[in-house]
């Protein structure tokens, strides 16, 4: 149900993902803790909520779950947090240390994804939602409450950067017995693989930390693929073999799913807006 790993020189060494994790370390993690760049604080809110304790860790406890699954008016993950995102990710130069050339952090972060589809013999995983940086905010530590995402179950993979040794975890509900499970994170990288349940059986699941922790969120999209007739189009940029063996109207196709997995991984539109789109991009493929 859940894995943790702990990113060295020892796990895919023939992927070089320890490599990868140390660019995104250089190129957008190092400023953000210099103080050179800062996110958006994630919440839509100017003042602290009233539920808010002396300590966030409070909106992690069992009670707290309790509280939240019981609620008629339940509080959106983005409202129930101390974060902060990175719209323009994309636009955030790193380098390819290899030509030596500038690329986008996001480029850097496809190469992990590439890892992971290769390590898990698939092609349908991709980049999940922006990057986010939960760190100490008006003297509350970052966290984000109890959610299930039951509205896109799957597998979710987080790669995760933390100042500090066991100074965040990973807390989720066990569905089979309702037990709370509490997974402290190392310092320096780790990868968190855990599946989401559907609205029969949910995953609640919550973050918190004491420090800074980063995380890049990274998804399974097979379960939407599956539901559409092109379930075995590439995501994401096709390679170059592959984009020549695609017609003018499937390099056209699979430019629209580019764009709405990007669209998504942004927060342009929610998922169901994307479900519609990718009706459309149905319709377009029966029709040629």
């Amino acid at each position: 149900m859940f894995t943790q790993t702990k990113i060295n020189e020892d796990y895919l060494p023939e992927y070089n993902i320890k490599g990868l994790s140390d660019n995104l370390y250089i190129d957008f993690i190092e400023p953000i803790l210099s103080g050179e760049r800062t996110g958006d604080f994630l919440p839509d809110w100017d003042d602290t909520p009233s539920n808010f304790d002396s300590d966030t860790i409070n909106r992690c406890d069992y009670d707290a779950y309790k509280l939240i699954k019981e609620s008629k008016n339940k509080l959106t993950p983005e409202n129930d947090c101390i974060a902060f995102q990175f719209d323009d990710y994309n636009n955030i130069e790193s380098v390819d240390r290899d030509t030596k050339s500038g690329i986008a952090v996001r480029d850097t972060l496809h190469q992990v994804v590439n890892v992971l589809n290769a390590s898990n013999n698939i092609t349908t995983i991709g980049l999940s939602n922006r990057p986010l940086h939960y760190t100490k905010h008006k003297a509350f530590n970052g966290f984000m409450g109890w959610h299930t995402n039951s509205d896109a179950p799957g597998d979710r993979w987080y790669l995760v950067y933390n100042t500090d040794e066991n100074s965040s975890f990973f807390r989720y509900i066990d569905p089979n017995t309702e037990e709370m499970i509490t997974k402290w994170e190392p310092k320096g990288w780790s990868l968190n693989h855990f599946r989401l349940g559907d609205n029969n059986k949910p995953l609640w699941h919550c973050v918190y930390t004491k420090s800074d922790r980063f995380s890049f969120g990274i998804k399974d999209l097979g379960p939407i693929l599956n539901e559409h007739e092109w379930k075995d189009v590439v995501v994401g940029r096709p390679t170059e073999s592959e984009a020549k063996k695609l017609s003018l109207t499937e390099e056209a196709i699979q430019t629209l799913i580019s764009g709405c997995e990007m669209g998504c991984g942004k927060g342009a539109y929610t998922l169901n807006e994307a479900r519609i789109l990718m009706n459309a991009i149905d319709f377009l493929n029966n029709s040629k």
